[in-house]
């Protein structure tokens, strides 16, 4: 197997899980904000560790892939490491949540050198600063000859690189899903419990619709069983079950609302679609733990 150069910019949750399952040939560059040293994770009973330095993203390094771990709002603190980091041979992944992936990405490559990527790998941060993986990881991405080359840098024992047809549409369900869950449990304060509640539940059908009328005119093919089926998922959530955006806030980070709600309401005005509720949230939450003039 070749070994590559592979860098890891953002070295959080996602970025030290998916870092764990690169094949051992390759060669890793970490590249993040804050000083780190190590890397630990822990899995099904287990504990992975891995020491590690950080790489000056100044220093020229012909990577041959970047996977890009940051959150919606940390790309503009992030264009100079970019431009030093994505050479014209580069091949770049990025793992974050929202759609149109790509464009944060198209000032520095080509389109045809971007992968888009929809994980789904439940991590928390324990009382130790490590990483609590609680199932195995998935990267879903469209079927193209660029995903495939991916896929060949990982451990496919410790991941699950999936090829869809139709990635528009996977992204776009998940999208639906997790900002109008995470929408409620953040501004609430509450975890899924609260759905036992009708009338919240109703306002969780009221957020996805919106977003379901925003998905079909982006082109995304969403069944008619769609909403159905996902206010029945509602139901079945474990009491306990938070989200990404309720724990952002609980821990004083700002909430990644403009890839979740905030773009749907963005793309709703867009098409002349109303998005009211997906509006409202977007304003109630995109000034939490931000700092004031």
């Amino acid at each position: 197997m070749q070994s590559l150069k592979i860098g890891i910019l953002g070295v959080g949750a996602i970025g030290s899980v998916v870092s764990l399952k690169l094949n051992p040939p390759h060669h890793k560059y970490y590249y993040n904000r804050s000083p780190k040293s190590e890397i630990v994770v822990e899995y099904e009973g287990n504990t992975y560790q891995e020491n590690i330095v950080l790489s000056d993203s100044n220093e020229s390094t012909k990577l041959d892939w970047l996977i890009i771990c940051l959150k919606e709002y940390q790309f503009a603190g992030a264009a100079k490491a970019l431009q030093n980091l994505i050479a014209p041979s580069t091949k770049v992944a990025v793992i974050r949540n929202g759609i149109n992936l790509k464009e944060p990405i198209l000032p520095y490559t080509t389109s045809e050198n971007i992968l888009e990527c929809m994980i789904d790998c439940p991590t928390q941060l324990t009382e130790e600063k490590h990483y609590h993986q609680l199932r195995k990881a998935k990267i879903t991405v469209a079927q193209n000859e660029l995903s495939a080359d991916f896929k060949k840098i990982f451990d496919l024992d410790k991941i699950e690189i999936l090829q869809v047809e139709d990635f528009v549409t996977k992204n776009w369900e998940k999208l639906i899903e997790s900002s109008a869950l995470g929408a409620i449990l953040c501004l609430s304060g509450e975890s899924c419990w609260i759905f036992e509640d009708e009338n919240v539940r109703m306002l969780f059908q009221k957020i996805v619709q919106e977003a379901v009328q925003v998905a079909r005119a982006e082109g995304a093919n969403l069944k008619e069983s769609f909403i159905p089926e996902i206010l029945e998922k509602v139901k079945s959530y474990p009491a306990a079950k938070e989200s990404s955006m309720l724990i952002d806030r609980r821990m004083g980070r700002p909430i990644e609302i403009n890839a979740k709600n905030g773009v749907i309401a963005a793309l709703g005005k867009k098409h002349g679609i109303k998005t009211e509720l997906n509006d409202l949230v977007t304003t109630l939450l995109q000034h939490t733990n931000q700092p004031r003039n």
